[in-house]
């Protein structure tokens, strides 16, 4: 690294400015908007209201490894909204056992 004298000190900062302001738009430009991310992303609480299955349901088909979470936030799974979707349309609907004999 070259030294920098005191006269050439204005001309490095700004040049340091520039390539600092160039690296945040292209991180700015790679990364996903926080509003987008935190939408996908959803608890059992959030499921179960908002797809009216309950919570008991949800927990037997990630036990049986339909519902898969994407992460653990703190004390909570973290379940990606377009995995569940794909889930609760494909998953098998079973007849209880009381039913079957009918």
């Amino acid at each position: 690294m070259d030294r920098i004298t005191f006269d050439q000190l204005p001309d490095a900062v700004s040049s340091i400015l520039d390539k600092l302001d160039r690296i945040e738009k292209k991180l700015q430009e790679q990364s996903p908007k926080p509003s987008e991310t935190t939408e996908q992303l959803l608890t059992y609480a959030d499921i179960s209201k908002e797809f009216k299955i309950s919570q008991k349901t949800l927990k037997l088909l990630k036990k049986i490894g339909q519902l898969k979470p994407l992460c653990k936030g703190g004390r909570y799974l973290l379940f990606e909204r377009n995995h569940v979707i794909q889930v609760l349309q494909t998953r098998p609907r079973i007849k209880p056992q009381f039913l079957k004999n009918q």
